[in-house]
């Protein structure tokens, strides 16, 4: 069933978009771009706010991020690599955690912070028996 939905809904917004831009460029209708505009901005801002709510997730400031980015959390984990790669990546990068360290240099000693990464939200904890 989904082998057939999925490319069908896909036909079928990117149709519409089309549908819409030939509104926005013959008719210069106002209600086509905003329609346009939340069509594909929407669906960006849902992909780009994946990483912030994982970030305020982790700090337990968020607590509906695990059941609003399922879609998101099954893409990043069976997705294709790169995008995996990059979704782990983009999943965690905010959620670390500074520890400041003593650095000596030349001008004596002094604090530099250094990142502790806690583990990706997308993989499960690796046991090292």
């Amino acid at each position: 069933m989904m082998t057939i939905l999925l490319p069908a809904l896909t036909v079928s917004f990117a149709a519409f978009c089309v549908w819409l831009t030939v509104r926005i460029v013959n008719r210069r209708e106002r209600w086509a771009k905003r329609t346009l505009a939340g069509v594909v901005g929407l669906p960006a801002l849902y992909v780009l706010s994946f990483g912030p709510a994982c970030w305020l997730d982790s700090r337990d400031m968020l607590p509906l991020a695990k059941s609003a980015y399922v879609p998101m959390r099954q893409f990043a984990n069976d997705g294709p690599e790169p995008l995996r790669s990059f979704l782990s990546w983009y999943s965690f990068v905010g959620s670390m955690e500074v520890e400041w360290i003593p650095v000596t240099d030349f001008g004596g000693v002094r604090q530099m912070p250094r990142a502790v990464c806690p583990p990706s939200p997308l993989q499960p904890a690796m046991n090292h028996d």
